[in-house]
């Protein structure tokens, strides 16, 4: 029988689509004009639906809506996406610590859940959206350097950088990127407080989880991956050899250099296991989500067993890790 299903606008999705079609028109400009003209139309329509949509900012959103922003500029040159690209930078500076946490925890540099900054997120899923806002602002302040706002995005960005060098020695000799600072107010029932006093206490509030506080969904891979693109971003930008080895370091950790010795990228390396991908077999280069914990624990798991959705291909995995690849080879 036939089956449909009806589309509809999605502020996140729309702006990715947005972004991609404005790249694509960039690129097509030489080649293939007629379709680049397409592409950028379809760009604008998507960044309009979104734009129309938007009813809470957050920071989310407005990395995602400053990538898609810069895209169009580039694409058409038009100011009212400049005018939105800075403002969206000049929020998710808004939503950063950039002091002292506390007296006892020096931490700062990580940003909030919006410009309110009430609100650490607590790091719950297998993807993070860390990358939008950091690529975003690199490319605000090489976009705009003259900008009057140049400045406060170029601290910003340093900020993160430092913060996260801080963060990846706690997991020395693996130097596996956290998911980040966990406040313990935040926790919604006891095992999310039993998952969090499990980390590295800084004290009675506020802890550092090496892996997120989730649930049924497990892997670790594009959470560091995706630190990673944006502190690769950074280190280029700044020229910052120390902090381009700390993003390297998450392929060494997906490839070996973990606890278990083990590549956890299916033909690549040694003692890979196979992954789970019962459709289409195994595939060289797979990634899988990746290492996971037990239980309320912090600390790595890889068994041998092949089960979803740890050892499970999916695309923002191989994705994330395209993306840092292109750091370091173009």
């Amino acid at each position: 029988s036939d089956s449909h299903a009806a589309t509809h606008n999605y502020v996140t999705i729309n702006l990715h689509a947005a972004r991609a079609e404005a790249k694509a028109a960039t690129l097509l400009s030489n080649t293939d004009p007629i379709m680049a003209d397409y592409a950028l139309r379809c760009a604008e329509e998507d960044w309009n639906f979104a734009v129309k949509g938007i009813q809470d900012l957050d920071m989310e959103i407005a990395g995602i809506g400053l990538n898609a922003s810069l895209a169009l500029y580039e694409a058409s040159k038009h100011d009212k996406y400049r005018s939105a690209a800075v403002s969206y930078g000049n929020y998710i500076v808004r939503c950063q610590q950039r002091d002292e946490l506390n007296e006892r925890v020096s931490l700062k540099g990580f940003f909030f859940q919006d410009a309110s900054r009430e609100r650490i997120p607590l790091p719950r899923s297998i993807t993070s959206s860390e990358k939008y806002a950091v690529t975003g602002l690199v490319g605000l302040v090489q976009a705009f350097p003259d900008s009057e706002h140049a400045e406060a995005w170029e601290a910003a960005i340093r900020l993160y950088a430092d913060y996260h060098k801080t963060m990846a020695a706690y997991t020395d000799p693996y130097f596996m990127l956290p998911a980040g600072l966990c406040d313990l107010n935040v926790a919604e029932d006891e095992i999310e407080e039993a998952k969090i006093k499990n980390g590295i206490r800084l004290d009675d509030r506020f802890y550092i989880k090496c892996f997120p506080v989730w649930t049924t969904g497990r892997g670790n891979t594009s959470v560091i991956l995706s630190k990673a693109i944006g502190l690769a971003a950074i280190a280029r930008y700044l020229d910052d050899q120390e902090l381009l080895n700390i993003a390297y370091r998450q392929f060494d950790w997906l490839l070996g250099l973990n606890p278990f010795n083990q590549s956890i990228m299916w033909g690549e390396g040694y003692r890979y296991q196979a992954l789970y991908s019962p459709l289409s077999g195994d595939i060289v280069g797979a990634v899988p989500c990746g290492i996971h914990t037990k239980f309320n624990r912090d600390a790595p798991y890889w068994p041998s067993d092949n089960w979803h959705n740890p050892k499970e291909i999916w695309v923002h995995s191989t994705s994330d890790w395209l993306w840092l690849m292109s750091k370091y080879f173009n």
